[in-house]
């Protein structure tokens, strides 16, 4: 039930290329409060151990009238995204009331089902009645419809819109919409991700690879922490999820020091000249089953190991690139030991040359145990669990030193 909950802190990354901290939070105290939202502009706060983040309190779960004129019903991921703050966008919507007009007031209702509504469903107007169809379904706040039905589905029911379908005013967990505010100067980053690439603590003029950078997120801030001065190489092996990292660079303005690369990490090895980088960043795919709010868990077994399996060949490509003397950071977004503890465990093993280390600041907690660390090395690695802290996603960070 936790995982369903999204963190109780909203947590925004400063473009420091652009502004600092300081002058971002007053722009951003002073954007909500003309905005209406007085106590989420009271609740930004400058984190104490990062100095480019800011949090804002996320409050819920909220009472909610279920009874409105009309109902929308969404698919999971957009659900998600309500909890978090966003507004409805139409390729979410997957059902709708029949005769929904806009500027009627709707609830919203997210399907958590591995086989959600077909696409174009025509629902009744009580969102109690569609609620008592399944318990699958999750009020996740109330809104005014901004397109109807005719402009999200189109006549024959198949068609699907663009742009705001509902502007969220009403939300079971509440936290301020930061869809463009202060475009290119705040970016919404979890904080143990950001934390991830303060471990990294990548300087001005180094080297450093991304060895799985998009969506660009952790690219960005490696060269905001180098002040711009330097080289990048950032990785990835889906050129379409690699587009979307060079977008982001050039939304930011970045300064031209990253080389896109679109190539499987597990091969990086013989693309790059052996320990040449200063510094390396492993955040691989994985099961993700520290991101918050999850509305559906979906992993067996077999995907946990083919994971894990692809991890290992991720991080030996990664250690042949670092340098004496350099860094490597492994991180995910996933509570499974197998790709956390035991990953650590593995290139201890496999990898002589490489040395666990402090990873600092120091936010999360120790390593869980029985998965082949020591007392001393589970001290030296962070978790993040949910259980234990509900201001954050789960995640995992470990960071190691070529010797």
């Amino acid at each position: 039930q936790l995982m369903r909950c999204p963190p109780s802190l909203t947590t925004l990354r400063v473009n420091t290329l652009r502004s600092t901290r300081d002058a971002a939070l007053a722009q951003l105290r002073a954007e909500l409060e003309a905005r209406g939202e007085s106590a989420a502009a009271a609740s930004c706060t400058p984190h104490a151990a990062l100095p480019d983040m800011i949090t804002i309190d996320c409050t819920g779960p909220h009472e909610l009238d279920v009874e409105q004129e009309a109902v929308v019903v969404v698919d999971r991921a957009c659900g998600e995204a309500l909890m978090r703050g966003a507004d409805v966008f139409a390729p979410g919507v997957i059902g709708a009331s029949s005769g929904l007009r806009a500027g009627q007031r709707v609830a919203v209702l997210a399907d958590s089902r591995r086989r959600p509504l077909a696409r174009g469903a025509k629902l009744p107007r009580r969102a109690s009645e569609v609620m008592a169809e399944s318990v699958a379904l999750v009020h996740v706040g109330n809104g005014e419809a901004r397109q109807g039905r005719v402009e999200l589905f189109g006549a024959g029911g198949d068609a699907v819109g663009s742009g705001v379908a509902v502007r969220m005013d009403d939300r079971l967990y509440r936290t301020p919409a930061m869809r463009d505010v202060l475009p290119g100067t705040l970016l919404l980053q979890n904080l143990p991700s950001a934390l991830a690439v303060h471990v990294l603590a990548p300087q001005p003029g180094e080297r450093v690879l991304d060895l799985c950078c998009a969506p660009g997120g952790k690219t960005s801030h490696i060269v905001a922490l180098m002040e711009g001065r330097g080289e990048v190489v950032a990785v990835d092996r889906a050129k379409e999820r690699l587009r979307s990292a060079e977008a982001l660079a050039r939304r930011l303005k970045l300064p031209p020091i990253i080389e896109f690369r679109a190539l499987d990490g597990t091969f990086a090895h013989e693309s790059f000249a052996p320990r040449s980088f200063d510094r390396v960043l492993v955040d691989p795919p994985c099961s993700a089953l520290g991101l918050r709010p999850k509305l559906l868990v979906e992993a067996t077994a077999a995907e946990l190991r083919a994971c894990a399996d692809y991890q290992r060949k991720l991080v030996a490509s990664a250690a042949a690139l670092v340098r004496p003397g350099g860094t490597l950071v492994y991180s995910t977004c996933t509570l499974n030991p197998g790709e956390n503890e035991e990953i650590v465990a593995h290139i201890l093993r496999a990898h002589p040359h490489l040395r666990l280390a402090p990873a600092l600041p120091r936010l999360g907690s120790p390593g869980v145990d029985g998965c082949g660390l020591t007392p001393s090395e589970r001290q030296l690695v962070q978790r993040f669990d949910p259980s234990e802290d509900a201001r954050h996603i789960g995640f995992f960070v470990a960071r190691f030193e070529c010797v």
